[in-house]
C-alpha cells in the first residue's frame, strides 16, 4: 500500500502527466488521508523519506488529523505524533531541507502545538529550545556552523508560524478559537518564553557580521511581528534599539528593520508613555540616516514609519480625559516634535514616485485636520505652520498634474485617469486647508504661479497649464469666512472675495488658455469658468468671450466629444447663473449656433454632433435663456425648438394606428428622444407662456396616446417626466386633462410600472394637497381595484413574482396615507370600496412582509375615525383587526434573525400598540369579545415564542404589548 502511495503522491505531483491517470492519483491520495490511521503511516514514513513531494504530502496527513480528528486520538498516538516532528527536527540540520519543506513543516508542527500547548504539551519550548542547543553535537566540526544556521533557521520560521496561526487568530476565527489563542499567548508570557524568545532574536541580530541575511531577515520578521504584543520593556531598551538604528543603514536589512521600529511605535500605550518612546527612540536620527538611498521600497517603508510616527503625535496631542494625557509642558514638546516629524514627512511627499509619496500623506491631511480644529476653535496660528504651508503648496502644484507620458489612447487609460483624480481629489481638500490656514500665503503663491503659466502658454506642456488651472478652480470657496464687524451681521463670502475671484477670472479669459490645444487643459478651462462665472462681469465683451468659447471649437463644436459633453453640461450651468446676461448679449448668437444642431436625429440620419445627453441639456439651456427674455421671445424660441417636435408627435398617430405598436427600432428611439427633448425643455420653462399653452397641452395630448404604439419602459420614463414638469410650468391649468393622461399610464399592470405611477401621484398630493381632490377621486377607484386584483392572484411563495405584487402593494398603500395626510381623506373614506380597501389593509397588517404591515398598520390607525358613526361596521371591524395585530406581529418569521424584519419591527409593534390603545379607549367590550375568540392557549403560545429572548428593544415591546392583551382578554 505504501509503494502505491508513494507512486500516487509522485504521479499526483506530476503537472506533465496524463490528466486522467493524474485525477486518479488525487483521488486516491486524499481517500487515504481520509482513513483512520493514514496518517499512521505518514508519520512512519515521513524520517526516512528524501523526495521533497512525498514528505510534503505526510506532513499534510498528520496536519489534516490534527485539524479534524485530533480529539479522538489516545495519549499514546499524541505522543507518537510529537516524538515523530521533534525527531524530524533533530534531523533538519544534518539533512537540510529545502525552504519550501521547512516552511510547510513548521505550520504542520505549529498546529499540533495549537491543539497541545499549554495542557497537554506544557514543555513544547524547553523540547525545541533543548533540539537548537545540540543540533550541531553529532555534526562533522567543518559542518556544525552550517547545522547550526540550519535549526536556527527552523525555529525562526517556527515562531513565525506561531504569530500566523495563534497571535493573528486571536482577532480572527471562532469565540472558542480566540480564546483558546489567547489563552496560549498567555501562558508564553507568565511562563517567561518571551523574554527567552526576544533574546534569541536579539542576539542573532547582534551578530549580523556572522549570520547569514536569511536568520537576519528571520530574525527581524519576528521580532515585528511579536513586538506589538509583548512587554515593550523587552524591545524599547539601549541594546535593542541601537542595533535597530545600526541595521537601518544595512542595504538588505532597512526595510524590516524600520518595520520593527514602525510596530514598536504603534504599540498601545497612555499619550505620555507613548510621547516618551518615541523621543527615545530618536525617530528624526533614524528617518535622517537612510533619507534618499535610491531604494523606492525602502523609501516606502520609512515613509510608513515617519507617517506612524506623526499620526501617533496627533493622537496623543488630542487626545483629553484619558490615564496619562500630556500635560502643558508634555503638549509643547509634542507639537515641536510633530513640526519636526511633518517636515520630514513633506520630503517623502515630494517623493516623485506615487507609491512613496502616499505613505505620509495620511499624517499631513491629519495634521491640517488639527490645526483647522484649533483655528475653529480660536486658537492662534501655531509655531512653523507657514513654514509648512508654503513647502506644501509646490508639492501640491506637482502632484495634480498629469503625468506627462500618460497615454490617453490605451486600454485602461480611464481607469488610471479615475485613479488620479481620485488622489488628486485628496490633494485638493489638502489644498483647501492651506486656503483656509493661510489664506494670504495661497494667494500670493497662487497668483505668482497663475501669472507665470497663463501669460506663457507657449512655453508649458498641457501637464503644467492643466495643473495650474486645477489649482485656481480648487481655491474658490476655501477660504476662511470673512470677519463680521463689531455687533453687525455676518459678511457674505461670495461678495466678500469678489475682487479676488473676479481677478484670477479675468486673468483666465484674458490669457487665450481656452484655444489650448489639449482636451485636458480645455476641460479644466470649461470646469473652472463654470465655477467662477458669477465673477465675470457684466458687459457684453466678457460675456460673449466666455460663451463663445463654449459654443465653438473651443467647447460644443470640438472634435473631442468629453470637451463636447462637459460644455453643453457647463453651459446649461452659465445659463442658469447667468441668465439675464447671456439672454440679453447673447441668445440669437447661441441660437443661430446651435438651432441647426438640435434637432432630433430622424431614423437613418448619420450620428450627430451631439448625442442625446447634450441635446437635452441644450434645450433646458435654451428655455431657460428664452424666459429671461420674457414671453414674447419665449413664444418665439418654444415654437421653433418644440413645433417641429410637436409636428413629428402628430405624424407618429395617423387616425386608427393608436393601438398598433411601431416595430421600427430606430422609429421607436426617434419618438423617444423627441419626448425627452420636449420634457428637457419644459424643465427649463419657468411658466408656459401663454401663447404657446395650445402648443404644449398638443404635446402633451399626442405623447400619452403614443404610449400604446411606443410601450417601451423608456417611453413611460419619459412620459412620467413630463407630466411631472408640465405639473411644475402649467400647474392647476392641467388637472382637467390629468385623469385622462394618467389612463394611458394606469393601462399597465406591471408592477414596476405601477410604483413609478404611484411615486408620481404621491408627489402630487404632497404638493397640491386638496387641490387635487377631482384627480384622486378619479384615479383612487381604478388603483384601488387594480391592486386589490393583483392581491388575489396566485402565485408561488418566494418568488419574484411574488416580490414585485408585495412592492406594488406597498407603493398603493403609501399613496393611500399620502391621501390621509394630506387633507384628501374623503376620496378614501366615501369611496364605496372602502370595506374591500379594510380587508386588504387587514390582511397587509397581519401579513409576512414587514413593509406591508407597517404600511398596512399605519393606515389603519388613520382610517378608526371612519367608523365611529357606524356601529355595526366597528363590530365587523374589531373583530378583524384585533387577530391581524397578532398575525402581523408573531407569524413564520418571527424567531429568525430576518434582516429585513429586523428593519421594521420595532415601529410595526409601535404601530400595532397605537391602534390596539385605540381600541381599547374607544371599545373596550368589543376589545374583549374578540380576544376572547382567540384560542385559550393563543397567550401561553405567543410567549413561548420569545422564549428565547434577545435583548432587542422590539422583543420586549412585544411582551409588554402581549401581557396588556391577556390582561384585556382575561
Amino acid at each position: 500500500m505504501a509503494d502505491d502511495l508513494e507512486n500516487a503522491i509522485v504521479c499526483m505531483s506530476d503537472e506533465g502527466v496524463d490528466p486522467e491517470l493524474r485525477a486518479k492519483a488525487v483521488e486516491y491520495c486524499n481517500s487515504f488521508m481520509s482513513t483512520p490511521d493514514g496518517w499512521k503511516v505518514c508519520a512512519s514514513r515521513l524520517l526516512g523519506c528524501t523526495n521533497v513531494p512525498v514528505v510534503i504530502y505526510y506532513l499534510s496527513a498528520m496536519e489534516n488529523m490534527v485539524l479534524y480528528r485530533y480529539e479522538t486520538c489516545g495519549e499514546g498516538d499524541r505522543a507518537e505524533l510529537r516524538n515523530v516532528y521533534l525527531q524530524w527536527i533533530s534531523r533538519a540540520p544534518k539533512t537540510r531541507p529545502v525552504m519550501a519543506l521547512r516552511n510547510i513543516f513548521c505550520r504542520s508542527l505549529i498546529v499540533l502545538f495549537r491543539a497541545e500547548y499549554p495542557e497537554r504539551w506544557p514543555t513544547f519550548f524547553q523540547d525545541v529550545f533543548g533540539l537548537i542547543k545540540g543540533a550541531a553535537e553529532d555534526v562533522p566540526e567543518g559542518e556544525r556552523a552550517a547545522a547550526q544556521e540550519m535549526a536556527t533557521d527552523i525555529f525562526l520560521r517556527l515562531l513565525l508560524a506561531i504569530d500566523e496561526l495563534v497571535v493573528t487568530l486571536t482577532v480572527t476565527g471562532t469565540a472558542h478559537e480566540r480564546a483558546h489563542n489567547q489563552l496560549i499567548k498567555d501562558r508564553m508570557k507568565d511562563d517567561g518564553y518571551i523574554g527567552g524568545i526576544v533574546n534569541f532574536w536579539v542576539n542573532e541580530l547582534a551578530n549580523c557580521q556572522t549570520n547569514s541575511l536569511e536568520v537576519m531577515s528571520l530574525s527581524l520578521e519576528g521580532l515585528s511581528k511579536y513586538v506589538t504584543w509583548i512587554d515593550v520593556n523587552l524591545v524599547a531598551n539601549d541594546r535593542v534599539v541601537a542595533i535597530l538604528h545600526q541595521l537601518v543603514t544595512h542595504p538588505s536589512l532597512r526595510s524590516l528593520a524600520v518595520q520593527c521600529l514602525t510596530q514598536l511605535v504603534a504599540k498601545g500605550m497612555q499619550p505620555s508613555e507613548k510621547l516618551t518612546l518615541m523621543e527615545y527612540i530618536r525617530v528624526e536620527r533614524v528617518a535622517e540616516q537612510a533619507m534618499w538611498v535610491g531604494d523606492e521600497d525602502f523609501e516606502e517603508e520609512m515613509g510608513r514609519f515617519v507617517n506612524r510616527v506623526g499620526t501617533e503625535l496627533v493622537q496623543a496631542i488630542r487626545a483629553e480625559n484619558v490615564p496619562g494625557q500630556l500635560d502643558e509642558a508634555a503638549q509643547d514638546r509634542a507639537w515641536r516634535f510633530l513640526l519636526r516629524v511633518v517636515q520630514q514627512a513633506l520630503s517623502f511627499t515630494a517623493h516623485e514616485y506615487d507609491d512613496v509619496s502616499e505613505t505620509c500623506m495620511p499624517l499631513v491631511v491629519e495634521y491640517f485636520q488639527t490645526l483647522k480644529g484649533l483655528r475653529r476653535a480660536g486658537a492662534p496660528a501655531s509655531e512653523g505652520e507657514a513654514d509648512v504651508v508654503l513647502r506644501l503648496l509646490p508639492i501640491l502644484e506637482n502632484k495634480m498634474r498629469y503625468d506627462p507620458d500618460f497615454d490617453f489612447a490605451a486600454p485602461r487609460a480611464s481607469d488610471e485617469e479615475y485613479v488620479f483624480k481620485e488622489y488628486r481629489t485628496q490633494l485638493q481638500r489638502l489644498f483647501a486647508a492651506c486656503c483656509m490656514l493661510r489664506p494670504e500665503d495661497v494667494v500670493q503663491f497662487l497668483r505668482k504661479r497663475a501669472s507665470a503659466v497663463l501669460g506663457n502658454l507657449g512655453t508649458h506642456d498641457f501637464t503644467v497649464v492643466e495643473g495650474t488651472l486645477t489649482l485656481v478652480y480648487s481655491l474658490y470657496g476655501r477660504f476662511p469666512p470673512p470677519p463680521a464687524p463689531s455687533g453687525g451681521p455676518a459678511v457674505c463670502a461670495k461678495a466678500h472675495y469678489h475682487p479676488l475671484y473676479a481677478e484670477f477670472v479675468e486673468m483666465v479669459l484674458s490669457s487665450g488658455v481656452s484655444a489650448y490645444q489639449h482636451h485636458t487643459v480645455q476641460l479644466a478651462y470649461l470646469d473652472l469658468v463654470t465655477r467662477f462665472c458669477e465673477h465675470v462681469p457684466r458687459t457684453p465683451e466678457a460675456t460673449r468671450e466666455l460663451v463663445g468659447s463654449m459654443l465653438d471649437n473651443r467647447g460644443m463644436s470640438s472634435a473631442h466629444p468629453t470637451v463636447r459633453g462637459r460644455a453643453a453640461y457647463q453651459f446649461l450651468k452659465v445659463c442658469t447663473k447667468l441668465k439675464q446676461a447671456v439672454a440679453q448679449f447673447c441668445l440669437e448668437d447661441i441660437l443661430k449656433a446651435l438651432l441647426p444642431a438640435l434637432r432630433p436625429t430622424p431614423p437613418g440620419a448619420p450620428p450627430p454632433l451631439h448625442d442625446k445627453w447634450e441635446k437635452r441639456q441644450l434645450y433646458e439651456a435654451m428655455a431657460i435663456l428664452a424666459c429671461a427674455r420674457g414671453d414674447a421671445v419665449a413664444v418665439e424660441v418654444s415654437q421653433a425648438l418644440v413645433g417641429p417636435l410637436a409636428e413629428d408627435l402628430a405624424r407618429a398617430l395617423p387616425p386608427g394606428s393608436e393601438d398598433t405598436p411601431i416595430e421600427d427600432a430606430d422609429v421607436v428611439r426617434y419618438l423617444e428622444e423627441i419626448v425627452s427633448l420636449a420634457s428637457h425643455y419644459m424643465k427649463g420653462l419657468s411658466e408656459v407662456p401663454a401663447g404657446v399653452m395650445g402648443l404644449f397641452q398638443g404635446v402633451l395630448d399626442s405623447t400619452v396616446r403614443l404610449l400604446p404604439r411606443v410601450p417601451t419602459d423608456s417611453m413611460r420614463n419619459f412620459v412620467l417626466q413630463l407630466l411631472h414638469r408640465a405639473v411644475e410650468t402649467i400647474r392647476e391649468q392641467i388637472f382637467p386633462s390629468l385623469p385622462q393622461y394618467l389612463s394611458y399610464l394606469l393601462r399597465s399592470d406591471n408592477p414596476d410600472h405601477v410604483q413609478r405611477n404611484l411615486a408620481f401621484l404621491n408627489q402630487l398630493t404632497v404638493r397640491f394637497r386638496g387641490h387635487l381632490a377631482p384627480v384622486a377621486e378619479q384615479l383612487f377607484p381604478t388603483l384601488t381595484e387594480a391592486t386589490l386584483r393583483r392581491s388575489q392572484l396566485a402565485v408561488t411563495p418566494g418568488s419574484e413574482e411574488e416580490r414585485e405584487i408585495v412592492s406594488a402593494g406597498v407603493a398603493y398603500l403609501g399613496f393611500v396615507a399620502s391621501l390621509l395626510q394630506n387633507n384628501l381623506q374623503d376620496v378614501v373614506l366615501k369611496s364605496p370600496l372602502l370595506p374591500n380597501l379594510c380587508s386588504f389593509l387587514v390582511g397587509a397588517a397581519g401579513g409576512p412582509d414587514p413593509r406591508s404591515a407597517k404600511m398596512g398598520a399605519n393606515v389603519l390607525l388613520r382610517l378608526l375615525p371612519a367608523y365611529q358613526s357606524s356601529p355595526d361596521s366597528v363590530v365587523a371591524f374589531v373583530h378583524e383587526v384585533v387577530p391581524a395585530l397578532l398575525r402581523g406581529l408573531f407569524h413564520r418569521r418571527l424567531d429568525t434573525d430576518d434582516p429585513v424584519w429586523s428593519m421594521y419591527i420595532a415601529e410595526n409593534i409601535k404601530l400595532q400598540r397605537a391602534l390596539y390603545s385605540h381600541l381599547t379607549d374607544r371599545y373596550p367590550q368589543l376589545l374583549q369579545e374578540a380576544l376572547g375568540n382567540l384560542p385559550a392557549n393563543a397567550f401561553e403560545a405567543y410567549m413561548g415564542i420569545l422564549g428565547q429572548e434577545k435583548e432587542a428593544d422590539a422583543r420586549k415591546q412585544m411582551k409588554g404589548f402581549l401581557r396588556a392583551l391577556h390582561q384585556s382578554s382575561s
